[in-house]
């Protein structure tokens, strides 16, 4: 059978049903993303646009890639300014205020020379 087909190694999935993380916002999550934010020293991961002012801080975002918001592996986050984040969720600049920080977002990667 072997020398006929090949074989292939076959991973097991890292979450069982039992240990799947909760899908909402845990208590550290805060913690996790101020401490990803800066590391990345408030710039995005994606488009390096600087966020690092006090009153642009906001406008940076951190993403759980799987969409799962309790997976705070640090391989499932993403550090993202609104305008990469929106990308992969237009929804999130729906309301009026996202919007503005997400036009806002714009404005500054213009200012630094990022293309839009």
């Amino acid at each position: 059978f072997f020398e006929n087909f090949v074989q292939t190694l076959i991973s097991k999935p890292k979450y069982s049903e039992i240990s799947y993380p909760e899908p909402e916002y845990t208590a550290e999550f805060e913690m996790i993303k101020n401490k990803l934010k800066s590391a990345w020293k408030y710039k995005c991961s994606k488009c390096k646009v600087d966020l690092s002012l006090l009153s642009y801080k906001h406008m940076l975002h951190c993403h759980h890639i799987d969409g799962n918001p309790g997976n705070n592996n640090e391989h499932n986050l993403e550090v993202l300014c609104i305008c990469c984040h929106a990308e992969k969720g237009y929804h999130l600049i729906k309301p009026k205020k996202m919007r503005e920080q997400y036009n806002k977002c714009k404005e500054i990667k213009e200012s630094q020379n990022i293309k839009i």
